[in-house]
């Protein structure tokens, strides 16, 4: 898989991920808490599917198996309690704030994911930037450098940039 193949992959899973937010939100018999349950439930299950897919693509950039990470046991729980919070706020028009959310959670998973594979592998990398189509000037200047695994930048909501490891600087040896 190239990396750009790995960046439209994750980017389908965020762009799915909203579009299914928006669609069950605004056509939704449910209200409040039910509603935001079942809003966190499937976005759990779409960040779960974007840490999947960094493990693998980590894994194998680095020619070995996967580690098998997972989203936390309580990434539905958080989700829910998030969507509950901004479907409370009544004078607010939620669905634009549900579908930011929705795309932009799922990409965080596998920047995330991607980090903690290399940091349990034990490989100390240069990570790069790597944009989305229409990338904002935020992206662009990232995408400028690398950065080590414990200086990578905080992406911005809607965000479908992803990093991609570009140079193991060490690898550290396993103790005995």
């Amino acid at each position: 898989m190239t990396p750009e193949n790995y960046r439209q992959q994750q980017a389908e899973i965020a762009s799915k991920s909203e579009q299914t937010v928006l669609a069950v939100a605004a056509s939704s018999t449910f209200a409040g808490f039910t509603l935001a349950s079942s809003l966190g439930i499937f976005l759990a299950t779409a960040n779960q599917a974007a840490t999947a897919l960094a493990d693998a693509w980590s894994a194998s950039w680095l020619g070995l198996s996967p580690l098998g990470l997972a989203t936390p046991e309580n990434e539905a729980d958080r989700l829910t309690e998030v969507f509950a919070t901004l479907l409370e706020r009544r004078k607010i028009d939620a669905l634009p704030r549900l579908g930011r959310i929705a795309k932009t959670e799922p990409s965080n998973a596998a920047r995330q994911t991607t980090r903690t594979a290399l940091i349990r592998h034990q490989v100390e990398a240069r990570m790069r930037w790597i944009l989305d189509p229409h990338p904002c000037p935020l992206c662009i200047d990232l995408a400028r450098r690398t950065y080590p695994l414990d200086q990578l930048p905080i992406s911005h909501p809607y965000c479908e940039c992803t990093v991609i490891p570009v140079r193991i600087v060490t690898r550290k040896k396993e103790s005995a």
